[in-house]
């Protein structure tokens, strides 16, 4: 029996990919490669490392999602492409190789301080002695989720902590297409200032930013702090050059994302209650 949100009430939703028209790489050798196109309820339930696909200059970032049989509780994971993450949503489920409904949490909004006051990075794979694991076997149970190697940002609010998993944040808040995401940790510096078209300056108006071809309109936010703010380039930067010396060193690299700004940010977000926390 599955495990995974079971008192909670399904919403439709319908994934723009299906998992058959997706480079979807098997991570553990033992489940069936076509197990996730059969009848059986698979449900989203966590996010791990990124890695890259075995295509021409690494350019595809690959996202190791957790999936969980409704039925026999059977955890398997399937790696999906980090541009396909928006149809992918922890509680979204899978059958037949297509999603049709999701989960549905409630809604709730919490502050991200500037100054991170109220803000806190946890690691499982780096906790000591009696140090907090935010996120454990005992109250989320993904398989080996003690040694989850992400750094979950944990923000303190009313006496509840809740618990942002940082491949979220860093979707929401760098960019609003998947394109600043997926430059951000294919290539090195030099390729993102020409493929984010940050080298390219209007006489006529210095602080404007051009739309990369594959962006949209709403990257230019971020866009205009990573030309023209200090502490955003240096934030920036430290994410990009930890990410690609640990996909080069390790094959994979976990994500540690911290604010590119210093400004409070209102998180809108639907968590599930576990325990003394919500993730």
């Amino acid at each position: 029996m599955g495990k995974f949100f079971e008192a909670k009430s399904r919403t439709s939703f319908k994934g723009k990919f299906k998992i058959k028209e997706l480079l979807v790489d098997k991570v553990d050798e033992n489940t069936d490669v076509n197990a996730m196109l059969s009848e059986d309820e698979y449900i989203v339930i966590w996010y791990r490392e990124i890695s890259n696909a075995s295509n021409r200059n690494n350019s595809t970032k690959l996202v190791e999602v957790v999936f969980e049989n409704k039925k026999t509780g059977y955890q398997l994971r399937r790696k999906i492409p980090l541009v396909a993450m928006g149809s992918f949503p922890i509680g979204s489920i899978w059958k037949n190789g297509k999603s049709t409904e999701k989960v549905e949490f409630d809604s709730f909004s919490t502050i991200f301080k500037g100054d991170y006051s109220n803000v806190t990075y946890s690691t499982n794979k780096k906790i000591k002695g009696n140090e907090i694991r935010f996120i454990n076997q005992d109250n989320y149970p993904v398989f080996n989720i003690n040694n989850e190697s992400n750094t979950m940002i944990v923000v303190h609010q009313n006496d509840i902590d809740y618990v942002i998993h940082p491949l979220l944040f860093f979707n929401a808040l760098y960019g609003v297409s998947n394109h600043i995401n997926r430059v951000l940790l294919t290539y090195t510096w030099a390729k993102v200032e020409e493929y984010l078209a940050l080298n390219i300056t209007d006489r006529a108006n210095p602080e404007a930013v051009v739309i990369p071809k594959l962006g949209v309109v709403g990257d230019a936010v971020f866009l205009h702090y990573l030309k023209h703010d200090g502490y955003t380039k240096r934030v920036v930067r430290k994410l990009h050059s930890s990410f690609r010396a640990n996909i080069a060193g390790n094959g994979s690299s976990p994500l540690c994302v911290e604010s590119y700004h210093n400004q409070d940010i209102e998180i809108v977000n639907r968590p599930e209650y576990i325990g003394e926390w919500i993730t």
